[in-house]
C-alpha cells in the first residue's frame, strides 16, 4: 500500500465512522448519544494512526499536511497528492453514507450552533491544540511514539466532547467539505476550511533546535564539513579537548552515500544512499560563539579530532518511516526525535549539497539534530538509539 492510498483509506475511515455516527444518532432518536459520537471520532483517529502511521504518517487532514509543509518538514511536491487523496477518501465516505441514508439532510456536516464567528474562533483554538499534541507526541523515542495514537485520539475525543455541540469540532477541512458538498449544506463551509488551517499553522513545530539556540530558522540547509580525522568509530572513548570548557552533543541520523553524484535531481536522490547510521556531532560551543562574534569561520569548533562519533550502518529498508532516534546521557534521555520533523528531508539535503559539491561514494551526511542539545562532562556516558 502506498502513502496516497493510505491517506485515502485513513480519511475514508475517519469520515465514514465519525459522520456515520452522527447520522445514525439522528435517525435512531439519539441511540449513539453525543458522548458516543465523540468517542467514535477519537477511536477512529487513534485506529488509523496505528494502522497507517508507518505508511503515510496518517495525516488524514489537509490542515496537518499544510502545517508540516509550512514548518519545512514535509516536501512541497507531496502536498497536492496528499490533499487530493484525503479529499477522495472524504467524498467516497460521504458518498457511501448518502447511498445508505438518502433521507438524511446533512450527512453529518459541520454547522455552527450559534454565530459563524464563534465557531471560527473555536475551530482555530481546537485545531491549535490538536496540532500541538500531534507534533509533540509523535516526535521522539519509541516509547513516546507508541502512545502517539492514543494521545491524539484522546484530544480529538475531548474536543469533540465539549465543542461538538457548538461547532461540530471539525478540526479538519475534509471532514467538513465532503459531507457539506454532498448534502448541499455549504453556507458556513468557509469557517471549517479556514479555521483549521490557521489553527494548525499556529500550533506547528518551529524547529525546536534552532529556537533553543536562539538561531533564525534557516531557509536552506547550513553546510559544514569535517575531515576524516574527526571520525570516532568502534565505540572508542571521546577525550575532552583542552581548548574548550563547553563541549555539546548533538545526535543525528547519518546517511552513507553509495555512489558519486553531482547536481542530483530530487526524484533520484533516494538512489544515492541505502545505509543509515547514527552519529553524535560534538561542538565546542564556547569556541564557536567567539568565532561567530568575530565573523570568522568556525570549523575549529565543529571539525576537531574525534568530533564526529559514528555507529555501524544498517540498511534503510530495515528502519521505520519516520525513523525514530534518541540519545541518553548517563541513562537519562536528553534528545529524541524522528525524521518526519527534520527541517530538510534526506532527499532535499542530497539535492542541495550536490548542487555545490560532488558527492562521492562513502561520504557521510549528518542530517540535523532535534531539541535537547547540551553540555557533556568528563565521565559522562552517551548512548544513541536508532529505530
Amino acid at each position: 500500500m502506498n502513502k496516497y492510498v493510505s491517506e485515502l483509506i485513513g480519511t475514508f475511515g475517519l469520515i465514514f465512522c465519525g459522520t456515520g455516527a452522527i447520522i445514525i444518532n439522528d435517525i435512531s432518536g439519539g441511540a449513539v448519544t453525543h458522548v458516543g459520537i465523540a468517542i467514535t471520532f477519537g477511536l477512529i483517529v487513534m485506529a488509523m494512526i496505528y494502522a497507517l502511521g508507518d505508511i503515510s504518517g496518517a495525516h488524514i487532514n489537509p490542515a496537518v499536511t499544510i502545517a508540516f509543509w509550512f514548518s519545512g518538514r514535509f516536501p512541497a511536491d507531496e502536498i497536492l497528492p496528499y490533499i487530493i487523496s484525503q479529499l477522495l477518501g472524504g467524498f467516497l465516505a460521504s458518498g457511501v453514507l448518502k447511498f445508505l441514508f438518502p433521507a438524511h439532510l446533512t450527512l453529518g456536516a459541520s454547522l455552527p450552533a450559534d454565530t459563524a464567528m464563534q465557531s471560527f474562533v473555536l475551530e482555530i483554538i481546537l485545531t491549535f491544540i490538536l496540532m500541538l499534541v500531534i507534533i509533540n507526541v509523535s516526535t521522539g523515542a519509541k516509547e513516546k511514539g507508541i502512545m502517539a495514537g492514543s494521545a491524539i485520539g484522546a484530544v480529538v475525543l475531548l474536543e469533540a466532547m465539549f465543542a461538538g455541540p457548538i461547532t461540530g469540532a471539525s478540526m479538519n477541512p475534509v471532514r467538513s467539505i465532503a459531507p457539506a458538498i454532498m448534502s448541499g449544506q455549504t453556507q458556513h463551509l468557509w469557517v471549517y476550511i479556514a479555521a483549521p488551517i490557521i489553527g494548525a499553522l499556529i500550533g506547528r513545530n518551529y524547529a525546536a533546535h534552532a529556537a533553543e539556540l536562539n538561531n533564525e530558522i534557516p531557509t536552506e540547509p547550513i553546510i559544514f564539513m569535517k575531515p576524516p580525522s574527526a571520525l570516532l568509530l568502534n565505540n572508542d572513548p571521546f577525550y575532552h579537548p583542552s581548548f574548550s570548557e563547553d563541549i555539546h552533543y548533538e545526535v543525528e541520523v547519518v546517511l552513507k552515500i553509495k555512489k558519486n553524484g553531482k547536481a542530483i535531481q530530487r526524484k533520484f536522490a533516494s538512489d544515492y544512499y541505502d545505509e543509515i547510521g547514527l552519529g553524535i556531532d560534538f561542538t565546542a560551543r564556547d569556541l564557536q560563539s567567539k568565532l561567530k562574534e568575530k565573523g570568522h569561520p568556525w570549523e575549529k569548533a565543529k571539525a576537531f579530532d574525534n568530533s564526529a562519533v559514528l555507529s555501524n550502518f544498517v540498511s534503510k529498508s530495515t528502519l521505520g518511516n519516520p525513523i525514530c532516534f534518541s540519545l541518553s546521557q548517563n541513562e537519562e534521555t536528553v534528545q529524541s526525535g524522528d525524521t518526519s520533523l527534520l527541517l530538510f528531508p534526506f532527499d532535499d539535503l542530497i539535492v542541495h549539497i550536490s548542487k555545490y559539491f560532488t558527492l562521492q561514494k562513502g561520504d557521510l551526511i549528518y542530517t540535523g539534530t532535534p531539541a535537547g542539545v547540551g553540555k557533556i562532562n568528563i565521565g559522562d556516558e552517551l548512548h544513541g538509539y536508532l529505530e
